[in-house]
């Protein structure tokens, strides 16, 4: 398997994946978990700010990984943990995609900036787990995973 299949394999893993969880984390969340998710979530918001965007692909980590465990499922925390171990290394070319997708800027300065863009995306994942209702947030995210096979990677970085 090459590089390309894997990075194909684990985006259509994802396109499932990532929705069966937080609708399952809908269903079992307690008032602690919505607590502890609202402070990731502010995390989120905060490292999307920084100057370094891998502070923010840590916070979106967690922010995730802490919907993982609201499932209360062990085999979910795990195949988590080795997702990301396979997107982390990509993560930052997938925001790029992301922010070429959506027509969102590359520069902090901008209203649109790509990275604080995508942690208001997140706002509709814990408004979702919160309300039981992810349609908004799944239609984007299938959106944007159906388009991001056809957009090239672009040459630029973070500003």
């Amino acid at each position: 398997m090459n590089e390309q299949n894997t990075t194909e394999d684990i985006r259509e893993f994802r396109r499932y994946f990532e929705p069966m969880c937080n609708e399952l984390a809908s269903q079992k969340r307690t008032d602690a978990d919505i607590r502890e998710l609202n402070k990731l979530y502010g995390e989120l918001v905060e490292s999307a700010e920084s100057d370094d965007p891998m502070d923010f692909v840590e916070a979106d980590y967690n922010f995730h990984k802490h919907i993982c465990r609201i499932t209360g499922n062990p085999i979910i925390i795990m195949i988590y943990e080795m997702l990301m171990s396979l997107v982390k290394k990509d993560y930052q070319d997938t925001l790029k995609k992301y922010a070429v997708i959506n027509n969102y800027s590359f520069s902090n300065k901008d209203e649109n900036y790509a990275l604080r863009m995508s942690a208001k995306l997140h706002q509709n994942i814990l408004d979702g787990i919160i309300s039981g209702d992810l349609t908004e947030f799944n239609e984007s995210f299938a959106r944007d995973s159906r388009q991001y096979d056809y957009v090239p990677l672009p040459d630029r970085d973070w500003e």
